[in-house]
C-alpha cells in the first residue's frame, strides 16, 4: 500500500469497521452496534480524515466491502461509499467481504503450519450459509471456489490443510462439524474488517481498476425479495 491513501468501509457483519490507510500506516475504528452503523459511519470518516489532516479529495480511492453478509449492513457500506464518491469525485473499489475475511485469517497465520488455504463460512440466516474458499498467493487471498449461498450440507472445503473461519461455523455447528474437524484450525468469531480490504484493493487502485458509481453495488447472492433483515 506504499504511498496510497485509501479509506475502507466494512459493514457486512454485526461489527462494522472503517479504516484509513496512508501508505502502510492504518488507523481503524469500530462500530459494535449494528443499528448505529448508518448513523455513525460518516462521523467516523470525518474523524479519521481530520486526525490525519487530509480531506476526501486527497484520497486515491474509496474501498468498501460489498458482501455477501448482512442485508442492511451491505446497503450502509455501499451507500456511504457512493455518497462520498459523488461528493468528492474519488473512485470506488468494491471488495468481497469473504475475501477480506480470508485475508485476515491467512495473514494472521502466514508462515504458521504451512496453511495457505481457508474456507470462509458466514451465517446467511434462513438455514443457509455464505461460503467460499481462498488460497494465499503473493500475500493476497485469491479465490479457489466462488462465493455461494446454500444449506450448510452443501459446503465443500478445499483440500487439507485449510483453515475454517466465520460465524456460520457456530450458527450451524452440527451440520458443519465435519468441516471444522477436517480443518487445521477454526475460528467462528473471526469477521471481516475494513483494514483487511486494503491489501486486496491496493493492486487494483494502482492499476486504475475502478467501478463506476452505478456499478458499486452490494453483492447479496440471495434475491432481495426473499431476505429476512439481518
Amino acid at each position: 500500500m506504499t504511498g496510497l491513501k485509501l479509506l475502507a468501509i466494512e459493514t457486512s457483519s454485526s461489527t462494522a469497521t472503517i479504516a484509513l490507510a496512508i501508505g502502510d500506516a492504518v488507523v481503524e475504528r469500530a462500530i459494535e452496534t449494528p443499528r448505529e452503523q448508518a448513523g455513525r459511519s460518516l462521523g467516523i470518516v470525518a474523524e479519521l480524515l481530520g486526525g490525519a489532516g487530509i480531506g476526501l479529495a486527497d484520497l486515491d480511492a474509496l474501498v468498501f466491502g460489498q458482501g455477501p453478509g448482512s442485508f442492511t449492513g451491505l446497503r450502509v457500506a455501499a451507500a456511504v461509499a457512493q455518497g462520498l464518491s459523488l461528493g468528492s469525485g474519488r473512485p470506488l473499489v468494491p471488495v468481497s467481504s469473504l475475501a477480506g475475511l480470508a485475508q485476515r485469517a491467512l495473514a494472521s497465520r502466514r508462515g504458521a503450519d504451512g496453511v495457505e488455504k481457508v474456507l470462509c463460512c458466514v451465517d446467511a440466516h434462513m438455514g443457509e450459509v455464505y461460503s467460499a474458499s481462498f488460497v494465499l498467493v503473493d500475500g493476497l487471498a485469491t479465490t479457489l471456489a466462488e462465493e455461494s449461498i446454500g444449506a450448510p450440507a452443501t459446503v465443500r472445503p478445499p483440500a487439507a490443510p485449510y483453515l475454517a473461519v466465520g460465524d456460520g461455523l457456530a450458527a450451524h455447528a452440527q451440520a458443519l462439524a465435519a468441516v471444522v474437524a477436517g480443518a487445521s484450525a477454526s475460528d467462528a468469531a473471526l469477521f471481516p474488517r475494513a483494514r483487511d480490504l486494503l491489501p486486496l484493493a491496493s493492486p487494483r487502485v494502482a492499476r486504475g481498476e475502478f467501478v463506476p458509481l452505478e456499478s458499486a453495488l452490494p453483492l447479496y447472492l440471495r434475491d432481495a425479495g426473499a431476505w429476512r433483515t439481518s
